[in-house]
């Protein structure tokens, strides 16, 4: 079974690939993360319980609008995409959204109080990099983290698809662990185990 990436990646993520609206392309990458930082914060804030932060999620934030998922699993499965059957592809990208929304709203409900900074914004052609510093409290103390997110260009709008926390990515990081899977059992094994995780996660709701 692979590991968990580290809460605070999934606190990061929350912070921007969350939003409460559709993003206008008019908007620049670093004005679509510092709005939806500040609406998702508001929202956990709000929470009394993970289910109920869990629900409101899902009821109030079109995050299919702000994430390709298809695209990040795909960086995250990496050559052995090429070689998945379409419907492996969508099985693929149903558990991979399903790993992360479950990952990342159990961390996010335990730091609310979780701050956001736009450091800088980088655009080339396509492709956007919006820097940012994360600042939260861990055990009464205060904790920050370099942040970036890599935003491409999606038709109408623009689309996370990748972060990295301290020059760590996560697409790539959960690619090391997917390969080791694939090599050993397959594409269909790792379908396997990343349903088998997420019935574990729905259980411990």
């Amino acid at each position: 079974m692979f590991r968990i990436v580290r809460p605070l990646f999934f606190i990061c993520i929350c912070l921007s690939f969350l939003g409460l609206g559709t993003p206008s392309f008019a908007q620049q990458p670093k004005e679509i993360i510092a709005e939806r930082s500040e609406e998702i914060i508001q929202l956990a804030n709000k929470a009394t319980s993970l289910q109920e932060f869990q629900i409101q999620i899902q009821k109030t934030i079109p995050i299919e609008q702000l994430i390709d998922f298809r695209g990040m699993t795909q960086r995250s499965v990496g050559h052995p995409w090429r070689t998945a059957s379409e419907a492996q592809r969508e099985e693929l990208i149903e558990e991979f959204r399903t790993l992360i929304f479950n990952v990342y709203s159990s961390s996010m409900f335990q730091f609310k109080k979780a701050t956001i900074t736009i450091k800088g914004e980088r655009i080339d052609g396509t492709e956007a990099k919006v820097r940012t510093t994360i600042s939260y409290l861990s055990e009464n103390k205060k904790q920050g983290a370099t942040v970036d997110y890599v935003l491409e260009q999606k038709q109408d709008s623009w689309k996370i698809v990748d972060v990295t926390i301290e020059s760590i990515s996560l697409s790539l990081s959960y690619k090391n662990q997917f390969q080791t899977i694939i090599s050993q059992s397959g594409i269909s094994g790792l379908i396997s185990q990343l349903k088998e995780k997420n019935a574990k996660n729905a259980k411990v709701k």
